[in-house]
């Protein structure tokens, strides 16, 4: 498709938005699925604004025209249905040619980007710095003798990477990838829409075989692995009391049998893996608040726990090697994460250093190989390591994606699948008591979690616009990074006042994540002790004098409180909390690792009182106080909530979006006082592709 540097059009009255995937007019929305809107920017960058039928088909649905035929006639169909309901005249607005296709007959304006100035380089002053912070914060001492480095330069493309072929092509998120092992069959796992996640077998041997369902569509089903004689599925089924069960389906008889509950899962992660000779099936469970690998033994129908993390780690993503003896497991701590060779003499052995985020993990052609995805310079690589001398082991780039995810090698046709998602957040400043957007924050990337500002108004957040997970702040003239690549940033907090900022991160060449104060202004950085603590989420006090933050201790994790002005640190919870915010008179607001909801937490009396039971784990810290009330968010299958808490427990409804609209953990907060911020998922879409391997 011909594009373009605009991002916005205008079309009579209305806003085309192709980052956010809207048609906008006025205060009203209307958000398009992916591959609808992809057939809507074919009438924005067309000559002349026509789309022909088999045009759209070859471009959007790679010339199946069989899918391609329907696809059309649905896409137009909502296509004028969003701007029927927006206010248009759809039948002036789009004509029909017959036998060719449709044609736009306005002219859509391009509306020019606000210009974003590059990051510049940063080389602070060796020398002391004393920072007075008013309204009781204290001084601290700037000590580190270090440069702050400017953001990693990103690697010339000078590699030519294998093409990829698509797999599958359908409207939703197709994940998972598994290939059986005779190489003729695909499983995976297929989202769509309003709908629960099923799994699905695609037949590559024959591709006018319809798909076929393989799981009851009833419940959330993911990971399929495929048994070594390709006669049985192993999977993850989370029920309606979101409970994790490990199950096995014969794919003759569709008989099943449960393994295991309380399994742990994590939405893409590779957590299940079915041993080569087909004995054991490797899964993690939660233990002591933390994921720890188990195999269950099918001969003797034991379970057994196989890699034993220390505290303030997990492993959560496992394989068994060809030996079906040693297993290959990602561990993470501090959201930083590397790959352990565990041997069945309990020695571990690492393969690969800690790395910002690993998506993706399979079996190499023999004992001593794997391939593994991880992100580098703003992209997923994916490689091939190889650890014959385990002392040494040895990397070779394989291809370089965006938006990776789970891999499977086919060793019938040396063919690595992966599931390539198209991802992106932004940012939207919304009225309490109206739908109206006072403002957005959005890019050619992904902009979450934002944090308001009054004087002047700014909004700080979260970015990979420089290909780092960096911390930004954007007005309405220029945006700024303010962290340019020292650590990856995945939360921060802005003080009372607006003019400092609290974030947790591990810096370049530290191995440990430690808790910096930011300025809001120019990024400067200060690090604060925190002991032998892992500090994270860190929020305000009221009076900008305290940070509270969560951190494991005794393997369980636990509100601290740290006194700027003395660097006093004091635990203040001991039961799986995971985040606070104030809520006057010495008490704070608290979410929990392992239960639904938000609850009161005296400081004087050590006592908790549950306020709210529908927040989920998943979005701990969405939820804010403004004006002395609090706000949060809740999910059903049909919708993402806001709801403003009440007394009376009948807690008012503040706006309703479509379910996974809202981007989890810490999708909303406070704005100003009568706006907050949300941050919204604009695009939903993942397909399977596949992709030759040399040795």
């Amino acid at each position: 498709m011909a594009e373009s540097p605009h991002t916005r059009f205008k079309l009579n009255n209305f806003i085309i938005d192709c980052h956010n995937m809207t048609i906008d007019n006025g205060d009203k929305s209307v958000k398009l699925p992916i591959k609808v809107f992809d057939y809507l920017k074919l009438f924005l960058f067309n000559e002349n604004h026509i789309v022909e039928h088999e045009d759209a088909i070859n471009r959007i649905w790679n010339g199946n025209e069989g899918v391609g035929k329907r696809g059309y006639i649905n896409a137009m169909w909502q296509i004028r249905k969003a701007f029927t309901d927006l206010g248009a005249d759809c039948d002036e607005l789009f004509k029909t040619l017959p036998k060719v296709g449709y044609v736009l007959t306005v002219t859509p304006e391009p509306i020019p980007r606000l210009a974003v100035p590059a990051p510049t380089r940063r080389w602070p002053l060796l020398v002391l710095i004393s920072l007075m912070l008013l309204a009781g914060l204290a001084s601290y001492s700037l000590i580190q003798n270090r440069k702050f480095g400017p953001a990693q330069e990103q690697i010339e493309d000078t590699m030519k990477f294998p093409a990829l072929t698509s797999v599958t092509n359908f409207q939703g998120v197709e994940e998972h990838p598994a290939i059986s092992n005779d190489g003729n069959m695909l499983a995976f796992q297929w989202l769509q829409e309003n709908r629960h996640s099923g799994l699905y077998i695609k037949d590559l041997s024959d591709s006018k075989n319809p798909l076929r369902l393989v799981s009851s569509g009833k419940y959330q089903e993911a990971l399929p692995i495929w048994s070594p004689d390709d006669t049985a599925l192993a999977y993850v089924r989370i029920d309606d009391k979101n409970q994790c069960q490990i199950r096995v389906k014969q794919l003759r008889t569709q008989q099943e049998k449960l393994i295991d509950t309380d399994c742990g899962y994590v939405e893409f992660k590779k957590m299940l893996d079915w041993s080569p000779d087909g004995r054991m099936l490797l899964y993690p469970k939660r233990i002591n608040g933390i994921f720890a690998f188990f195999k269950y033994d099918f001969v003797t129908e034991k379970t057994t726990q196989v890699s034993f993390p220390e505290k303030n780690t997990s492993d959560f993503m496992g394989i068994w090697l060809e030996n079906n003896q040693d297993i290959v497991v990602v561990r993470e701590q501090a959201q930083q994460y590397k790959l352990i060779l565990l041997q069945p003499s309990g020695q571990e052995k690492s393969l690969l250093d800690y790395k910002e985020s690993i998506t993706g993990l399979t079996r190499g052609k023999d004992n001593n190989q794997v391939f593994v995805n991880f992100s580098e310079n703003g992209k997923i690589a994916t490689y091939l390591l190889s650890f014959n001398n385990i002392d040494a082991p040895e990397l070779k780039l394989i291809n370089q994606l965006s938006g990776a995810s789970g891999l499977s090698f086919n060793h019938k046709t040396n063919e690595l699948l992966v599931a390539k998602h198209q991802s992106s957040e932004y940012i939207v400043q919304r009225r309490f008591d109206s739908a109206q957007i006072v403002r957005r924050v959005f890019s050619s990337n992904r902009d979450l979690y934002g944090q308001f500002i009054s004087d002047p108004e700014n909004i700080v957040f979260v970015s990979n616009r420089s290909a780092n997970w960096d911390l930004w702040r954007q007005n309405e003239q220029e945006a700024r990074n303010l962290t340019n690549g020292i650590g990856t940033v995945n939360f921060a907090s802005v003080s009372p006042d607006g003019k400092h900022f609290a974030t947790a991160l591990v810096k370049e060449g530290d191995d440990k994540q430690r808790l910096y104060i930011g300025n809001v202004q120019d990024g400067h950085l200060i690090r604060v002790d925190t002991g032998s603590l892992t500090p994270t989420f860190p929020t305000w006090s009221l009076d900008g004098s305290l940070v509270y933050f969560s951190a494991i201790k005794n393997n369980h994790n636990g509100i601290y409180q740290l006194d700027i002005k003395t660097s006093t640190t004091t635990q203040l919870t001991f039961t799986d909390e995971i985040y606070a915010i104030p809520a006057g008179n010495d008490q704070l607001l608290v979410s929990r690792t392992n239960e639904d909801g938000i609850w009161r937490f005296d400081i004087n009396s050590n006592q908790f009182s549950q306020i709210v039971t529908d927040l989920s784990i998943n979005d701990f810290g969405s939820f804010f106080i403004q004006d002395d009330e609090l706000y949060y968010l809740t999910r059903t299958k049909q919708s993402d909530i806001i709801k403003k808490y009440q007394e009376n427990d009948n807690d008012a409804i503040l706006a309703i979006y479509p379910a996974d609209s809202v981007r989890k953990y810490f999708g909303i907060s406070k704005g100003d006082s009568d706006s907050f911020l949300i941050t919204l998922n604009s695009i939903y879409d993942a397909d399977i592709f596949s992709f030759p391997v040399t040795f």
